[in-house]
């Protein structure tokens, strides 16, 4: 998300989706632009403080610093992690390039068809369109972006980045406040998410001791309030 304020930059998000289906921020940095430094900065620091799970599916915008970044950190390949591109973004690259809305929903379509034959049938009418859009479709790999060459359960049913969009849109009007203000509005916005969608989440899903724990304490820790079996 870009910063308008005085000290310009970019704010970095990663949002995830709990069983309740349910999207909370989980981490967020403060970087001067989207570079290799300021995405592996951020990349690591997740892994490091946030999760150790495997089978993530991190899904993003197909910008070369995010891929070259995930490409450096073996926490963030498989098995540990699949990196897969958002098919709207992918559209939109195609049609800013190419100028054809048609093609792009027709793209669009692609991407979520889940029969290999089917796409493939569809792909090779859109390549035949011309030799330079077909050049363009092939230099992204059929795992990143359809949903036919991808194990269903490694996107887990997501094929955009719309849960990331959810929560720049709960944070758009804090752009233009200085950087300590935006700090402690994204921090409040967080611990409420945390608080609130973890006190409310579906009890019947059994959690390990040790997981249960640690949230339980990080909950504590960020109200200052009791908790009993996960509820304030």
């Amino acid at each position: 998300m870009h910063l308008y304020g005085k000290y310009k930059g970019k704010l970095l998000v990663a949002t995830a989706q709990d069983r309740n289906d349910e999207c909370s921020p989980i981490a967020f940095a403060i970087v001067e632009g989207e570079t290799l430094e300021a995405w592996d900065y951020f990349l690591v620091n997740i892994r490091a403080h946030v999760t150790e799970m495997s089978n993530i599916c991190l899904i993003s915008d197909n910008h070369r610093s995010i891929i070259s970044a995930v490409e450096n950190n073996r926490n963030w390949l498989p098995p540990n992690a699949y990196h897969v591109f958002c098919i709207r973004h992918i559209a939109s690259n195609f049609n800013q390039k190419f100028r054809n809305e048609d093609l792009k929903r027709t793209l669009k379509n692609l991407g979520y068809t889940p029969a290999m034959v089917d796409f493939e049938r569809g792909l090779a009418r859109f390549r035949e369109t011309s030799p330079q859009i077909a050049e363009w479709i092939d230099a992204i790999p059929k795992e990143k972006w359809s949903r036919a060459y991808v194990v269903e359960r490694r996107r887990y049913m997501h094929m955009t980045t719309n849960l990331a969009e959810s929560v720049n849109t709960v944070l758009k009007g804090a752009r233009n406040i200085p950087i300590t203000a935006l700090i402690k509005h994204t921090y409040s916005r967080l611990v409420h998410y945390f608080v609130t969608r973890g006190t409310s989440v579906d009890i019947s899903i059994r959690i390990p001791n040790q997981v249960f724990e640690h949230h339980t304490k990080s909950i504590q820790i960020l109200t200052g309030k009791k908790v009993y079996n996960g509820y304030k």
